[in-house]
């Protein structure tokens, strides 16, 4: 027998992730935000523009920033290892998330970053990377790049452009209007999937800043709603960290003004998002199921059940690359 290396074809690999995950813009930018607010950041600003047609995405954040070492690791594929434990403010897994996310949107993905000061700055360009080949800009260059796209760094923290962004439509094309659809779709999305760290209640408060307007965070269970029915929550102890349950039930339509009526049905209205809603590390990961153990129904269209559960359990609950899915352990469907 003889063990030989048998590395991947760089430009396949790449092209593939592309389409690792289900990955929307919301859905992309929240994996991008993940990371913002592991690094300790209290804001990030999200600025999309149209560009006469050629799209550009920039995502700046306050947080720690990177050395170029570490930027270097967090540009690397797959650069984190699923089962390794991480800290409990963790909101990565498979160390895709950056790349991932940012290929299923653009093909050129500009990362740069400042540590005490020292700005380092990382390319991909999926129109050129054989043998892995990624540009690494010194910090005189880094500066020229990102005044092209009227952006800085200023302070400590991370900066990352999505550039031809060929992926916001089917077509490779897309109209002023269609972008701006793209934009409120996705703020409405994130709205929901940060709420909790959105809220001034926030243990640690997040600002989001879309288009330098402030998104507000919007709680699917209304609790500041003197009508929303609020029962016990249920802890259930298992090896690898407790899980929490607590079931509420929705205010009638009376009780409700006809803004929180259409936020609280969505796009699929509230039979559809009725059941339960996943948080891991207070961030939402999956809502609108009862994971096949009961039929979405009008009679349980104002149900919904918040579970609360810690990264420890992200391989019990198969949480996806996209973050975006996951499945309830046998033992819990059973209970």
């Amino acid at each position: 027998m003889v063990k030989i290396s048998n590395p991947p074809n760089a430009e396949a690999l790449m092209q593939g992730a592309r389409s690792i995950g289900n990955y929307d813009l919301a859905a992309a930018l929240g994996d991008l935000i993940d990371n913002s607010i592991t690094a300790g950041a209290t804001a990030v600003k999200l600025t999309c523009n149209y560009n006469a047609g050629e799209p550009f995405i920039i995502i700046k954040d306050n947080g720690s920033g990177m050395t170029k070492d570490e930027l270097i690791q967090a540009m690397q594929p797959a650069s984190s290892n699923p089962l390794e434990d991480r800290p409990q403010n963790d909101l990565g897994r498979f160390g895709w998330g950056l790349k991932s996310a940012s290929f299923s949107q653009a093909k050129k993905l500009i990362v740069s970053s400042k540590r005490h000061g020292v700005q380092s700055l990382a390319i991909w360009d999926l129109e050129n990377i054989a043998n892995f080949e990624m540009e690494l800009v010194d910090e005189e260059d880094a500066k020229l790049i990102l005044e092209d796209y009227g952006v800085d760094l200023q302070s400590d923290g991370t900066l990352i452009i999505w550039d031809n962004c060929d992926r916001l439509t089917d077509s490779n094309e897309i109209s002023q209007e269609e972008f701006n659809e793209k934009i409120m779709e996705a703020k409405g999305q994130l709205a929901l999937v940060f709420h909790q760290f959105l809220s001034n209640k926030a243990e640690r408060k997040l600002t989001i800043y879309l288009n330098n307007v402030e998104l507000e965070g919007y709680d699917p269970f209304l609790l500041s709603h003197p009508a929303t029915q609020a029962s016990h929550t249920e802890k259930v102890e298992t090896q690898f960290g407790d899980i929490e349950f607590t079931p509420y039930v929705l205010p009638h339509f009376s009780k409700l003004d006809p803004q929180t009526i259409s936020q609280i049905e969505g796009s699929e209205g509230l039979v559809r998002n009725q059941g339960f809603y996943v948080y891991r590390n207070r961030r939402l990961i999956i809502h609108g199921t009862w994971f096949r153990l009961f039929r979405h129904g009008e009679l349980s269209k104002l149900a919904r059940v918040r579970v609360d559960i810690p990264n420890s359990l992200d391989e019990e609950w198969r949480i996806t690359v996209d973050k975006s899915d996951a499945q309830i352990p046998t033992t819990l469907k059973r209970r």
